[in-house]
């Protein structure tokens, strides 16, 4: 019997978390996304690819983040004020 610890899980793909990114876009899922951005840019500045942080960016076009993170923000504030 093994009492070795099992092997950390591989890092992510940055490059599939972007392409995941543009596939959930286009299917409507913003939040799915916005996640899948989330972590390739936290992969980015932790490897200090300043390329991939763009890419993370700029992935979801500028009026759907807009509107995406206010319908978040919206959600968030109805959260907090539900018994």
């Amino acid at each position: 019997m093994s009492t070795d610890p099992s092997p950390p899980a591989p890092a992510p793909d940055p490059r599939r978390l972007l392409d995941l990114a543009r596939s959930e876009y286009r299917r409507g899922s913003l939040e799915r996304a916005w996640q899948a951005c989330r972590e390739a840019a936290a992969i980015g500045r932790a490897t200090g690819d300043a390329g991939l942080l763009a890419d993370a960016a700029t992935v979801i076009p500028g009026p759907a983040v807009g509107a995406w993170s206010l319908t978040a923000e919206r959600h968030a504030r109805r959260r907090r004020r539900s018994p």
